[in-house]
């Protein structure tokens, strides 16, 4: 088989973790959804910027989320002028089958406590109704099946949007390598390799 293409001009890596951190504004709600704005307004500054870019006019861009209210709000952000055969914004669940050249994924949740945790109940395999509750509580929506799905729809680059401290370090990333341990190993993967950027 042919090696896979990921050649593109944005990023010398086929995979990016942009860190904006809850110093920039946590998680907000859109009617019984949740929302970031700080990671909103990113994408869409970023998205317009690339879809205006000549260098960038053969690639197409999907942006999705694990909460209808981001996308909602980066629809919103983002406007009606865009070209909807080059952008599609929605859920995770409904980019199921679809893929896109590049891949925004906003993470959406940032500034969660997890001093309350209890890290014996969390890393006993057998405890799966405290590791669901802590999963629900920390990560919402993120498990494993969206994760596939989140992270297969690119056919060059992901780009994933959101607060790093989640899932990395100290207690948030003892948590998340119980919960969603995808998202921790692709972010150190991400440090290891360069392709973290800081906003």
């Amino acid at each position: 088989l042919p090696a896979a293409n990921f050649t593109q001009n944005i990023s010398q890596l086929p995979y990016r973790w942009v860190n904006i951190p809850a110093s920039k504004g946590g998680t907000g709600k859109i009617g019984a959804s949740k929302c970031r704005k700080a990671e909103a307004d990113y994408i869409v500054n970023t998205l317009k910027e690339y879809l205006n870019d000549e260098q960038y006019a053969d690639l197409n861009f999907g942006v999705i989320s694990f909460y209808r209210g981001q996308a909602d709000l980066i629809e919103k952000i983002l406007g009606s002028a865009y070209n909807k055969k080059r952008v599609r914004i929605g859920t995770v669940d409904q980019f199921q089958g679809m893929e896109f050249d590049v891949i925004f994924l906003s993470t959406v949740r940032s500034g969660i406590d997890f001093s309350s945790v209890d890290f014996s109940r969390l890393e006993d395999e057998k405890d799966a109704r405290y590791i669901s509750k802590i999963s629900s509580q920390c990560y919402g929506f993120i498990n494993d099946n969206r994760l596939c799905v989140a992270f297969s729809r690119q056919k060059k680059l992901l780009i994933v949007v959101g607060d790093a401290k989640m899932f990395y370090k100290d207690k948030a990333g003892r948590t998340a390598m119980q919960c969603v341990p995808a998202l921790t190993m692709f972010y150190k993967k991400c440090l290891e390799k360069g392709g973290v950027i800081n906003v």
